[in-house]
């Protein structure tokens, strides 16, 4: 057991160190060459992007849905909020909520980025809005704490779902030479 405030320090220490290794490994990466073009057309972005939205009408509509599910995402916050009132917990239980959260996301990732892959990436977001939806229903049925920290759980897995889908299915609209405006 570390007393405060070397705690907090040991644990940004270790965050430093971890961060700091991955940049290691990330400028390792060598960016493959794809050839790339500059617009024929010489119309600004929010030109372009005004005329992705006003004729790719699937696409307008995957930004609407987008939008709902971010607006839903912010329930995630809300939920330690609620368990530390309804529970009388100390706000330190906070990090119970982001352990479950990060354990949740990290599992989710592979599944969903293994399902994606196989199956597609707007399979994922379907089935996990779905599962957003059971686990932001099912909070009118939490009656302990341990049934929130699963329904939270729940929540975090469907929600990596919907980061890493959201990523990869995004690029699926458009031709090569208009995705950078997607």
């Amino acid at each position: 057991s570390i007393a405060y405030p070397y705690n907090y320090a040991t644990m940004f220490l270790i965050g430093f160190c971890a961060v700091s290794f991955s940049y290691i490994f990330l400028i390792m990466n060598i960016e493959p060459e794809i050839p790339r073009q500059n617009s024929v057309e010489t119309i600004s972005l929010l030109t372009r992007i005004k005329d992705v939205l006003g004729k790719d009408r699937n696409f307008l509509i995957y930004l609407i849905n987008r939008g709902f599910i971010f607006l839903a995402g912010m329930a995630l916050a809300f939920i330690t909020v609620y368990g530390i009132n309804k529970y009388n917990l100390p706000i330190a239980q906070s990090a119970t909520f982001t352990a479950i959260m990060l354990v949740s996301e990290i599992i989710g990732f592979g599944i969903w980025g293994n399902l994606g892959d196989r199956s597609g990436y707007k399979r994922v977001i379907e089935t996990s809005s779905f599962i957003l939806i059971l686990g932001i229903s099912s909070l009118l049925l939490v009656n302990t704490l341990w049934t929130l920290y699963l329904v939270f759980a729940l929540m975090s897995f469907a929600h990596s779902g919907e980061y890493i889908a959201d990523q990869n299915f995004a690029m699926e609209f458009g031709t090569e030479e208009n995705r950078p405006t997607y």
